[in-house]
């Protein structure tokens, strides 16, 4: 969990460099910062396996201290309850002796009869001018593969150093190293490696359940990429991350947007490569362990929202009047593309919220939507996408045994205006088909053949 004697440093630097700011005479103002959010999920499986909903709340509580014109301060606690109104969160089916996935995590991951969870996620000393922000302390992740996440209660954070530094208007640099994470919703900051395997991690390359696991030695995680617009309508980013003792990822995109009338033609590429570099093999990963992926994406537009790119939090909030959208990614058939979920969800074009391609390799995945803006306040998105996967007898590269399967999910955005312009209401409606007919229940429990509702309405005062 968290080391407290460290993080008490990262309190008393804060604390010592404000008491001599204080001595300049500065004045300091605060920001306050006030939340609510509430969730309600409810899951169907096809047949006689158990159904299951949940509703919780909460929130976040906190200020923003902005000590001068470039250094300010920001502490924020995250509060999330379970109501006993709705609550099934330990419930396990009576065929297969198993619990539920998605309603157990929507609280406490990590301890499901837990009603309620608190955490200080961000607290962080920030210094910020027009070409360099620089954060340390506990902070929202901002990266391609280590991301907030949005499909729970409280997102992931990460302890450490952050910076970004727009060498150029065209040019931005960017770095972070991090020794603690607090994954999605298990209400506490573990070391690098041991918050791997905080979520159910599938079995492993004979079959068996990857369970009570060894905590996997890595004492930091460190990201460097750039951002480049190389010319006005072609943009290029690449990031690199480095699990240390375990794992490189390299991560590169490009995109480019075609901009005619009221009418914006996108294009994308990404490509990302894995090695493991441990000096022996673990139950994560494989010392000699290398895996690849290709994504490829078009999408058209009708008036388009400003500054459009192409990823999912963009995607999840356009506002264009109409889009069409085409995408394509394959994991080549080497290993397993591994990287922790509890950390973020995935850059792939194709990713459709409630399933992962994480744990798998020779995968290929087709993905098409539709969408629209009422208003600019009501979006509207329907995506459906096809997976063809490995036979799920093969553990090695089907680590979580997902046969081939169709998703279709339908999303919808209500953003308010005027004096309830902070509110706004999500709902999401997945349907998972898996397309062979001899899938057992417990090949497909708690993964396939199931219906997902999904209201959140979240408020921020």
């Amino acid at each position: 969990m968290c080391d407290q004697k460290l993080f008490s440093k990262y309190i008393l630097f804060i604390l010592v460099f404000l008491s001599l700011e204080q001595v300049h005479g500065f004045e300091p103002t605060v920001k306050p910062v006030f939340a609510f959010r509430s969730f309600y999920m409810n899951t169907q499986q096809e047949g006689a396996l158990i159904d299951s909903h949940a509703f919780a709340y909460g929130g976040q509580l906190g200020g923003i201290l902005q000590i001068n014109q470039n250094f300010s301060l920001k502490a924020v606690s995250y509060l999330s309850q379970r109501s006993n109104l709705l609550d099934q969160p330990t419930a396990l089916d009576s065929q297969l002796n198993k619990p539920i996935r998605y309603e157990t995590s929507l609280v406490d991951s990590l301890h499901p009869k837990q009603q309620e969870l608190a955490l200080l996620g961000e607290i962080f000393l920030a210094y910020q001018n027009p070409h360099l922000l620089v954060q340390i302390g506990r902070i929202l992740p901002k990266s391609a593969l280590v991301n907030p996440q949005d499909g729970r209660m409280l997102p992931t954070f990460v302890q450490g150093a952050f910076s970004q530094w727009q060498a150029l208007p065209t040019f931005q640099l960017n770095g972070a190293i991090y020794d603690r994470i607090a994954p999605r919703n298990t209400g506490g900051f573990f070391e690098v490696g041991s918050s791997i395997g905080s979520y159910p991690q599938g079995v492993n390359a004979l079959g068996k359940p990857n369970q009570n696991l060894d905590q996997l030695s890595a004492q930091a995680l460190i990201i460097a990429g750039l951002d480049w617009q190389i010319l006005k309508q072609l943009q290029y980013q690449a990031q690199f991350y480095q699990i240390t003792g375990l794992q490189n990822t390299y991560f590169q995109e490009i995109q480019s947007h075609l901009p005619k009338d009221r009418f914006l033609i996108s294009l994308g590429i990404m490509h990302l490569f894995q090695q493991g570099i441990a000096s022996k093999d673990t139950w994560w990963i494989s010392k000699n362990h290398q895996s690849q992926a290709i994504s490829l994406y078009a999408g058209f537009r009708i008036n388009p929202m400003k500054n459009f790119k192409i990823n999912h939090q963009f995607r999840h909030t356009d506002t264009s009047d109409f889009l069409f959208e085409i995408a394509f990614t394959q994991i080549l058939n080497q290993d397993a593309f591994l990287f922790p979920r509890e950390w973020g969800i995935e850059p792939f074009y194709t990713f459709l919220r409630r399933e992962r391609s994480e744990g798998i390799a020779d995968l290929k995945a087709m993905m098409m939507a539709i969408g629209s803006s009422l208003f600019k306040k009501i979006q509207w998105r329907l995506a459906g996408a096809y997976l063809k996967t490995p036979s799920i007898q093969d553990f090695a590269i089907n680590k979580y045994g997902l046969d081939d399967y169709i998703q279709s999910n339908i999303e919808l955005r209500y953003q308010a205006d005027d004096l309830l312009k902070n509110l706004s209401f999500d709902g999401l409606f997945v349907y998972k088909k898996a397309l062979s007919e001899e899938i057992t229940d417990a090949q497909r429990f708690n993964k396939l053949n199931l219906y997902q509702v999904n209201l959140v309405m979240n408020y921020r005062f």
